[in-house]
């Protein structure tokens, strides 16, 4: 290549990348979107890049995807104000992982058992365009029963924002792990457990989230204990806890 030749693509290059700089600066600067509501529910946040009558509408949401959606499917398309940290709400899988700071007692127990402790959870499920989500999961308190539960999962968001209020209700039942023979326990069962309360989702820039939360968790035990000279004597404990959760969200 000869020194002019060198010399044109060089400055191609540069002004390619000048004006591509200055091309995102304005995006960025941009203070208005496009926000397309779809029928479904569901919400669009972005840019539309091509637009006609009676074909397909492409238009490229906050973190540069780009989606073909048919005119039949659009409800409405308004031009609102960006706000940072925008979050599209397609449906989808979700999960949700974290632990939980546990304490309470037992409602027909003399003093209380475990009245602090630790649990892990982890919620795998499919999330609804109209911010309804449902699945299952399960959690491993990490008392002096060991208690590991399998639960059914609801829960729902009230905005479509990049911080939302949500509640969650579950249920299941828990399996104590703990073998028996502690404390002349002859045999332990399981029992029911159901849960419920509120909190915030903090939606990160990009994706995932941060959940912190409060509730209340009910958990049964069934104890059969032999005392030495002494009949079977059967006790059935209901543990009453106050739960605060912290979790990430996906």
């Amino acid at each position: 290549m000869n020194t002019k030749n060198h010399f044109f693509v060089t400055f191609y290059i540069l002004l390619s990348m000048h004006l591509s700089c200055n091309i995102a600066c304005l995006q960025a600067q941009n203070p208005m979107q496009d926000v397309i509501y779809l029928n479904d529910g569901s919400i669009l946040r972005g840019r539309i890049t091509e637009r006609h009558t009676d074909s397909l509408l492409k238009v490229q949401i906050d973190g540069g995807s780009i989606f073909a959606l048919n005119p039949s499917d659009i409800d409405s398309i308004k031009e609102e104000k960006r706000f940072q940290n925008s979050r599209n709400t397609l449906p989808g899988y979700y999960n949700q992982t974290g632990f939980t700071i546990v304490t309470g007692g037992d409602q027909s127990y003399p003093y209380y058992r475990d009245p602090l402790h630790v649990s892990f959870y982890s919620v795998h499920g499919y999330r609804f365009s109209n911010r309804i989500m449902t699945g299952g999961g399960a959690a491993m308190d990490l008392n002096s029963y060991l208690l590991l539960q399998f639960f059914a999962d609801l829960r729902w968001e009230a905005l479509k924002q990049s911080a939302s209020p949500f509640a969650y209700v579950q249920g299941g039942y828990g399996l104590p792990l703990r073998p028996a023979g502690f404390n002349y326990v002859k045999e332990t069962k399981g029992g029911l457990m159901w849960s419920a309360g509120a909190g915030m989702r903090f939606y990160f820039r990009r994706q995932g989230s941060f959940l912190l939360s409060m509730g209340y968790k009910k958990t049964e035990i069934n104890e059969i204990v032999l005392y030495p000279l002494a009949s079977e004597q059967k006790f059935h404990y209901i543990f009453n806890r106050l739960c605060l959760n912290f979790g990430l969200g996906f």
